[in-house]
C-alpha cells in the first residue's frame, strides 16, 4: 500500500490493522509527521519525506494507494505525473482510492474555508477541483472511475475509486 500526504499515518494504522499481512510506505512533506506515521507503522512499512508527484521507493508494483484530502495541494501537471505513475507502479486490478473536497456551488462551507484560510496563511495556493475535472485526470491516465459522494448534507468531500484493468 502507497500512501501518498500520509500525514500522521493513521489510516495507514487501520490498514495494518484489517491486512496483517501489508506493507504500507508513505509519502509526507513534513518531517515531523513522517517521524510520528513512522513510529506508528513500524517495521510494517517506510514512512519518507515527498510529496507528489514523487512515489515513496517501494520494489515491484503495488495492490493500492491511497491520495487523502491533499488533491487541491498539487498543480495540474503534479497531478498528471503522479496518477500516470500511480498507474505504472498497480498491479493489474490494483485501486487507487482518492478523498478529495469538490466545491458544491454552494457558499464556502466551514470545513473548506477552513483549509482555504491555513493555505492561504501559509502562502500556497488553493486548487479545490470539481468532480468532472478529478475523473477526468483519473481516466486520461488509464483508470476506470467510480465516484461516491457522501449522503451526509453539507459534505464537500467525495470518494473517487480508480482501477487499473
Amino acid at each position: 500500500i502507497i500512501d501518498i500526504g500520509c500525514g500522521y499515518g493513521i489510516p495507514s494504522t487501520w490498514l495494518l490493522e484489517i491486512y496483517p499481512q501489508a506493507k504500507v510506505f508513505g509519502l509526507e512533506p513534513d518531517e515531523h509527521r513522517v517521524l510520528t506515521a513512522s513510529y506508528a507503522i513500524g517495521n510494517r512499512g517506510n514512512v519518507q519525506v515527498g510529496r507528489a508527484p514523487d512515489l515513496p521507493e517501494v520494489e515491484g508494483s503495488v495492490d493500492y494507494v491511497l491520495m487523502l484530502d491533499m488533491l487541491h495541494l498539487i498543480n495540474d501537471e503534479e497531478l498528471r505525473l503522479v496518477l500516470q505513475r500511480i498507474h505504472e507502479k498497480l498491479e493489474a486490478g490494483g485501486v487507487l482510492l482518492i478523498r478529495a473536497t469538490v466545491p458544491s456551488g454552494r457558499k464556502v462551507l466551514w470545513k473548506r474555508w477552513i483549509e482555504a484560510t491555513r493555505l492561504k496563511l501559509t502562502g500556497m495556493r488553493q486548487r479545490f477541483r470539481h468532480e468532472k475535472e478529478i475523473a477526468g485526470f483519473m481516466t486520461a491516465s488509464g483508470f476506470s472511475v467510480e465516484v461516491s459522494a457522501s449522503p451526509t448534507a453539507g459534505v464537500e468531500e467525495k470518494w473517487f475509486v480508480g482501477k487499473k484493468s
